[in-house]
């Protein structure tokens, strides 16, 4: 399941979101044979300015 965290501050009107996860299960090693991937190796992030800037990548 996926790692998510969210800050919001409505006085000031700020936000901060981000998500994390594993895409791939396993990957080739070193000899060719496939590992397990033990970290996240995808990322989604959002943010909202209070300047009314706005972006998510």
């Amino acid at each position: 399941m996926p790692k998510v965290s969210m800050v919001v501050n409505q006085q000031s009107r700020y936000a901060v979101s981000a998500r994390t996860a594993i895409v791939i299960d396993e990957r080739p090693g070193a000899d060719g044979a496939p590992v397990p991937v033990e970290g996240n190796d995808v990322a989604w992030l959002s943010l909202e300015l209070a300047s009314g800037g706005y972006g998510n990548c």
